[in-house]
């Protein structure tokens, strides 16, 4: 029989993936830099928190504010990025009542989508609170994953019943980032399923450190073995990997989904077009 592992779009052997949360003007330089550097990232907005234009907006003391529904709608188009909810008033969603948890998901979807014209099916648990009921929720309004702050650095992809509690690799900020990202880079990952480096941050914390930022992403961008998705895009390419139908002796495969899927087996590697049924 053969051994089969999933590989990455273009015979990829990791993936690079990012989200920032809140939707802060501060958005807007960074969003210019993962353009800049050809990144791809979701941004995780809070529908009840972006102004409509014309409207006074809050400066907080630190010099940031919350982006209009115009600035957010000019700069977040971009096929580069993908919007993802956050809460429509950013509640924490482990601690309110799970009707106040399912109102503050479900609005947020629906005026997000509203306004980007787009499909939001992520889903980031504002400040990292969670539970069950919150769980409950994120799948009852459609979304399909969900992040949390707590980080897990086994460069591991979600199991199927993870990505309702999918955890970051790492904080762009934290003390070891480096550490972990060379590690990363580093990696040998020619025997094992692809494996996956996922970053997070706020962008307002960025404001004063945008060369140490840029240093980091610019280290990032431009990898041969690097995949550059967006969350959405990371999790449907793995369900489709996960939806691949086998015979008995996995000699023959066939892709019932409509992604390409890339597929390492005993003698090679091979694309398995959406729909298509490939011997080995």
């Amino acid at each position: 029989m053969n051994k089969l592992t999933l590989m990455f779009p273009g015979f990829k052997t990791k993936a690079f993936t990012m989200s920032f949360d809140d939707g802060h003007d501060s958005d807007i330089p960074l969003a210019k830099l993962l353009l800049k550097y050809d990144l791809k990232g979701s941004f995780n907005l809070c529908a009840g928190e972006l102004y409509p234009e014309g409207a006074e907006v809050p400066v907080s003391p630190h010099g940031h504010r919350p982006m209009t529904e115009k600035e957010a709608l000019e700069l977040l188009s971009d096929p580069h990025f993908e919007i993802v909810s956050h809460g429509y008033h950013h509640e924490a969603v482990g601690h309110v009542p799970t009707s106040e948890a399912l109102y503050d998901m479900l609005m947020d979807r629906r005026r997000l989508e509203e306004l980007f014209d787009t499909f939001v099916t992520g889903h980031v648990y504002p400040y990292g609170s969670y539970s069950k009921g919150a769980i409950e929720c994120a799948k009852l309004c459609g979304f399909k994953y969900a992040r949390l702050a707590q980080r897990d650095t086994s460069f591991l992809l979600p199991e199927e019943d993870t990505w309702y509690v999918w955890k970051p690799t790492a904080h762009f900020l934290e003390g070891d980032f480096d550490e972990l990202l060379d590690r990363f880079i580093k990696l040998n990952n020619n025997y094992y399923h692809g494996k996956v480096f996922y970053a997070w941050g706020h962008s307002f914390e960025f404001i004063h450190k945008w060369d140490l930022i840029e240093e980091k992403l610019k280290k990032i961008s431009g990898r041969e073995d690097f995949w550059y998705s967006t969350n959405g895009e990371l999790y449907n390419y793995v369900k489709a990997y996960r939806s691949l139908e086998y015979n008995a002796d996995t000699t023959k495969v066939y892709n019932p989904t409509q992604i390409d899927v890339y597929v390492r087996h005993d003698n090679g590697s091979v694309c398995v077009h959406a729909g298509e049924t490939v011997k080995f």
